[in-house]
């Protein structure tokens, strides 16, 4: 190739890439719009609801609580993935679909779909979700046709069933909170003292220092860290009041700034036993065997270093 030949390809290349760079700038970019144009630290009310269920999430101070047939604490960790994933999730600002048509291909009429209303104060923003078995959601607000997508999964995470929402925890005292926990059924009634790390068991045959290392004791003090259960119950019904009329094992667990919390077990069954906490009726948990046989401990194995 001559020197003529090779200045010509160069500048053909040269004038390539300089057409190439004005298509790149001058090329329609893909705007993207906030999903819930809401200030997040606004938002005190959230409502989740499909043809099967309904949620309402209601922010008390720094708080969030679940508003169904009984007001419980939000599990924080769903809450949290609720606004990272959906409430501040963005969205490609050009429709997938227009036309009065669009909802119902997509299944985003308002009887199939997930509705998700959020409000901070007075400004309310309501969309509704479908999944039709891809990595992605497709949505559109209510009062438009207009379909759109979010790179999330909305309905599979987030349905409105009340166990999801819920905060699972309903016991919660570290060590060195407690100054006393007494145990009472059938077979025993005895008193676990604690003071500055020292455990000592009282009942009316023995007076004796428990070991830091013995099972019984660990095993009780970790159950009062975190005592969980999603299922709640109304204690109202007659059945409720009927079993707590005769409890299998009560405790009362006393903290050092002496306050104190009764705990009254009681079995519904064979397979489920029931929890009602300082004789309040509203709501009643349902516990595992492992959690109530926990309190129901022989004072003599409170003697051994471990079982």
């Amino acid at each position: 190739m001559n020197k003529k030949k090779r200045l010509l390809t160069l500048l053909l290349l040269v004038v390539l890439v300089g057409v190439l760079l004005i298509l790149y700038r001058n090329r329609p970019e893909t705007k993207v719009k906030d999903l819930y144009p809401l200030k997040p630290e606004n938002i005190d009310k959230i409502e989740i609801w499909d043809p099967d269920g309904r949620i309402v999430l209601q922010k008390e101070q720094d708080r969030w609580q679940s508003h169904e047939r009984f007001v419980w604490d939000a599990d924080s960790t769903r809450v949290r993935q609720l606004f990272e994933t959906v409430i501040q999730a963005q969205y490609p600002s050009k429709s997938v679909s227009l036309g009065k048509d669009a909802a119902e291909h997509y299944q985003l009429l308002d009887n199939q779909a997930l509705h998700i209303r959020v409000s901070a104060g007075a400004k309310t923003v309501h969309a509704l979700f479908s999944n039709l078995g891809n990595s992605w959601d497709y949505f559109r607000y209510a009062k438009d046709a207009n379909v759109y997508q979010v790179n999330s999964k909305v309905v599979q995470h987030f349905p409105p069933t009340a166990y999801l929402w819920r905060s699972s925890q309903i016991i919660h005292y570290w060590e060195e909170e407690l100054k006393s926990v007494r145990c009472k059924y059938d077979k025993d009634d005895y008193t676990l003292y604690h003071d500055r790390g020292t455990w000592r068991l009282k009942n009316d045959l023995y007076d004796f220092e428990v070991n830091s290392g013995n099972y019984a004791l660990s095993k009780l003090v970790s159950i009062l860290q975190n005592m969980n259960t999603h299922i709640l119950a109304d204690g109202t019904e007659s059945i409720y009041q009927e079993i707590f009329a005769h409890p299998v094992c009560e405790v009362w667990i006393t903290d050092h700034e002496d306050k104190v919390r009764k705990l009254s077990f009681a079995n519904l069954d064979n397979e489920r036993h029931m929890l009602l906490i300082d004789d309040d009726f509203s709501v009643i948990f349902e516990v595992g065997f492992d959690t109530l046989f926990r309190f129901m401990r022989n004072a003599e194995l409170y003697k051994r270093i471990s079982l």
